[in-house]
């Protein structure tokens, strides 16, 4: 067997799903034999890439390409992040006391791992785009229900607890989508990326992450300025979820038009010819996770830790921050553009990140980043 070269991407269960399922040689399309799965080393880049001359003209091809993915992912962030931003109206119109909408807030969460198995193996079945157009579409339709809840102060006692079980329900309907739609779109961004600046196109998806969140709080901030705090509890929190229709029809239609990935068609083609051939097709669902835990534990575990850094800065330092300075004493004004200063910043880092991505290596960046985190946010906690 001619040696190969095996690269595994982000798309860590596509690849090795696809290794089982045709284990075809890249170079002589000879069969690979099962135990040389065994035996694949993982990709490793020099200290520091070349890029070509185009790689600016590759990340803005690659932008034309994948916006309206781009944009689904600002839909979902401003869409979680707008419980956060209006907790304490929430609070005034779904429960007693304040810690209590925080284990709400989690609940979503809690789904988010149940919603990736499940849309993955939606985009493993029907292709990425389909996977991503349920996510977003049940994501928004779990963000406009919660603005029409029924709740204390629409609809008085009687409707009090039904718009309480439906908040919660909407809740796990919204960490399900979220779930699929972010591992649906790096997915998605991933295999529409050239190699060399995959880094690049992946840092649109934390880009827009920081536009929902900033679009979120910002549209708060203007809420709080123009309406007074009675008139945020009775229905000025209900603009911020409703709010979200418009634009997120304008992503859906765009995105039912975006062609599906040329990866997922060559896989289609690939798993259509070995069933009608001598060969059978794998049609385990889960023989793509099977191997993924099977082969790659290090890499799973060095994900789950880099992104604990992430998500530490994100759903404790931006979106909890705000109501911590209300409890003690700070305007929902002052607090509201607070969040929103820190939103809109946080959008800067993420184009040169994605560049030193493709210069140095996803290992290297995410190992600085998150020592930034460590060294730095518990000082900046303590201030509080």
């Amino acid at each position: 067997m001619a040696n190969t070269s095996v690269e595994i991407e982000f798309g860590f269960q596509d690849s090795c799903r696809s290794l089982q399922n045709y284990g075809t040689d890249l170079d002589s399309q000879q069969q690979i034999e099962p135990n040389a799965l065994r035996i694949i080393k993982p990709y490793k880049r020099s200290i520091k890439a070349t890029l070509s001359p185009q790689y600016w003209e590759n990340c803005f091809e690659a932008l034309v390409a994948i916006w309206p993915v781009a944009l689904g992912t600002v839909l979902d962030s401003y869409e979680l992040s707008s419980f956060a931003f209006v907790s304490s109206q929430l609070t005034e119109n779904f429960f007693e006391k304040s810690w209590e909408i925080w284990i709400v807030f989690n609940i979503a969460f809690i789904f988010r791992p149940v919603g990736g198995i499940i849309f993955g193996l939606i985009g493993d079945k029907l292709g990425r785009k389909h996977a991503t157009l349920l996510a977003i579409g049940g994501m928004t339709f779990a963000t406009i229900g919660q603005g029409l809840l029924p709740s204390k102060h629409f609809g008085g006692k009687a409707f009090e607890n039904v718009g309480l079980f439906g908040l919660i329900f909407l809740r796990v309907i919204q960490g399900m989508c979220v779930g699929g739609e972010l591992s649906g779109v790096a997915t998605f961004l991933s295999e529409n990326a050239k190699k060399e600046c995959l880094g690049m196109t992946v840092s649109w998806m934390g880009m827009a992450i920081s536009i929902g969140f900033t679009l979120s709080s910002g549209l708060v901030a203007l809420l709080n300025r123009v309406l007074t705090d009675e008139e945020m509890i009775d229905y000025g929190w209900r603009i911020l979820f409703i709010s979200a229709g418009i634009p997120a029809y304008i992503c859906l239609k765009q995105l039912s038009l975006t062609p599906e990935t040329e990866e997922f068609k060559s896989l289609e083609k690939v798993n259509l010819e070995l069933s009608t051939g001598d060969n059978i097709a794998d049609d385990d669902p889960m023989s793509g996770f099977k191997h993924l835990f099977a082969y790659h534990k290090l890499e799973i575990f060095h994900v789950m830790c880099s992104h604990a850094g992430f998500a530490s800065v994100v759903y404790v330092g931006q979106l909890y921050s705000p109501t911590y300075i209300v409890d003690r004493g700070a305007s929902l004004h002052v607090a509201s553009t607070a969040a929103f200063i820190c939103q809109l910043v946080g959008i800067l880092p993420c184009i040169p990140l994605g560049y030193l991505t493709d210069l140095y290596g996803v290992g290297k960046v995410l190992l600085v980043a998150n020592h930034i985190v460590l060294l730095l946010g518990l000082p900046l906690y303590i201030l509080l």
